[in-house]
């Protein structure tokens, strides 16, 4: 099992996988290809895969929140100016599901983040094996967005104050797949499809 960073420069390598994890999704909130593409070329971007016999079992891929994204979402009451990350989007493929492949992809997502700078990951999740996870690694509820994006379903809020978890709680032993609950790797969804709001297709903003 490895993970490895998505950029510009490999995206050809994983874009029909990546898009072909879209399907999960509701066709209306399911992200374009050129859409990915802006949001790996930024600077401050955390894009990662997993790996597991060198085959492709999910993603996780986040950006970097400017102000006005920050007002737009009510994180204005973040102490001092915060650098947050956004999670785009976190899936585990079906057949890699209930392994504990989830837990070690968010892990690493957020080992990323802390070591790229960032103070917060903030992201809306679909009340599933998601939620869950990200409860998992200590995330806050702010709320909850109803029938998000029309598409059925209720949205819960989420921020991750990355300052409060310990570098050592993530670079500690792999926990056994086996001991990570499999609820946790069921297909997460906590994608951010929306084509107006905080949209990424710009530059580095962070």
């Amino acid at each position: 099992m490895s993970f490895e960073d998505v950029r510009a420069e490999n995206w050809d390598k994983y874009n029909q996988m990546i898009i072909e994890s879209e399907r999960v999704y509701p066709d209306s909130i399911r992200t374009p290809a050129e859409e990915f593409v802006d949001v790996v070329r930024e600077e401050n971007a955390v894009s990662k895969v997993i790996l597991v016999d060198s085959q492709y079992a999910g993603n996780a891929i986040g950006f970097c929140m400017d102000d006005e994204d920050k007002n737009m979402f009510g994180l204005t009451d973040l102490p001092g100016n915060p650098k947050v990350l956004y999670l785009f989007n976190f899936v585990i493929n079906p057949q890699y599901q209930g392994m504990g492949y989830g837990y070690l992809l968010m892990r690493e997502f957020i080992l990323s983040a802390k070591n790229m700078g960032y103070d917060y990951v903030f992201g809306h999740f679909r009340q599933n094996g998601s939620l869950h996870l990200i409860r998992k690694f200590g995330a806050q509820e702010r709320g909850i967005h109803k029938n998000w994006e029309d598409v059925g379903e209720d949205y819960v809020v989420c921020c991750l104050d990355l300052r409060r978890i310990p570098d050592s709680s993530l670079n500690g032993p792999v926990p056994p797949a086996h001991s990570v609950n499999p609820q946790l790797n069921q297909h997460i969804g906590m994608g951010f499809h929306t084509k107006s709001h905080c949209h990424p297709c710009m530059p580095p903003r962070c």
